[in-house]
């Protein structure tokens, strides 16, 4: 199975993605992750070169907000695309909440949990594109029913 998640920043692509790959014993891509290297950023070769390999797979899962060139070839290999749409005013709670988590040193980030990062999030949410092409494979998850839903059925 090939599953592409994504959404807009603090929208809980990570968790749920994380939630699939253990209930199906698949690999997970972070597309994040794909494009740093600790706190280094890779280089766009580099990246596209792993994302590659990923997509090659018999079975991975991928997620994530980011709409390179070369990570759109993922919405035609996958079998289906969730899309977490959930209202922005739980993201920005979400964003909060973790962004407080990570600073006050309870849960772990890629990232330093700087106010200049909490300010970035909001602005990437308002700059999220959910004009994600192949309709017939989206499945949209517009609240946390939704995402349990989707779990129970997977």
């Amino acid at each position: 199975m090939k599953l592409y998640i994504s959404g807009a920043p603090g929208s809980g692509k990570s968790t749920l993605a994380r939630q699939c790959a253990e209930k199906l014993n698949i690999p997970l891509t972070s597309l994040d992750q794909l494009l740093w290297s600790g706190e280094e950023r890779r280089d766009e070769g580099e990246a596209e070169l792993i994302f590659k390999k990923v997509l090659a797979q018999e079975n991975w899962i991928i997620e994530g907000a980011q709409r390179r060139e070369f990570f759109e070839s993922a919405f035609f290999c996958a079998d289906k695309i969730i899309i977490l749409a959930f209202p922005k005013r739980l993201i920005f709670f979400q964003i909060i909440s973790r962004w407080l988590k990570q600073r006050f040193n309870f849960e772990t980030s890629s990232y330093l949990p700087t106010f200049r990062m909490l300010r970035l999030m909001f602005v990437w949410v308002g700059r999220y594109r959910q004009d994600i092409p192949f309709p017939e494979k989206q499945i949209i998850l517009k609240n946390r029913k939704d995402k349990h839903e989707f779990l129970k059925e997977l």
